[in-house]
């Protein structure tokens, strides 16, 4: 499983909660993110700061992803809570990765907390070569 970090989607996170029924008391203006084309009606929370579940996947010491709803809604319910939710995620068959690996379709670079929540999305990419180069 994988997640897309850099496309945000036309829709914020207050629509979002809004339509789910969900009290949301953030930034209006966060924008939600495209995780993948699997299941594009499933979210998806990546989390900082918080104690993740035992159905949650850690990432490192802060941070962690999520499909639980009832994160969702506390996270959403605190202004200062820092997450940003992504609507479906990436995902291969049995030995797809590997394979897509070898052929060099994909490019791996160690994690780099601070590229998470990267300010600017639109960069990541860029930024995560200069990870790779050791800039």
């Amino acid at each position: 499983m994988g997640i897309v970090l850099n496309r945000s989607v036309p829709i914020t996170v207050s629509q979002i909660c809004l339509e789910g029924g969900m009290e949301y008391s953030g930034d209006m203006d966060a924008q939600a993110y495209y995780g993948g084309p699997v299941e594009p009606g499933r979210g998806i929370v990546l989390v900082r700061g918080e104690l993740p579940g035992p159905s949650d996947t850690v990432l490192d010491f802060t941070d962690f992803v999520s499909f639980r709803r009832d994160l969702l809604e506390s996270l959403a319910k605190n202004p200062l809570a820092k997450y940003r939710l992504f609507l479906g995620y990436s995902g291969w068959g049995a030995g797809q990765l590997e394979s897509e690996i070898e052929q060099q379709a994909w490019i791996r670079v160690s994690l780099e907390p601070e590229l998470l929540f990267s300010d600017d999305p639109t960069v990541l990419w860029r930024d995560s070569i200069k990870v790779l180069l050791g800039q």
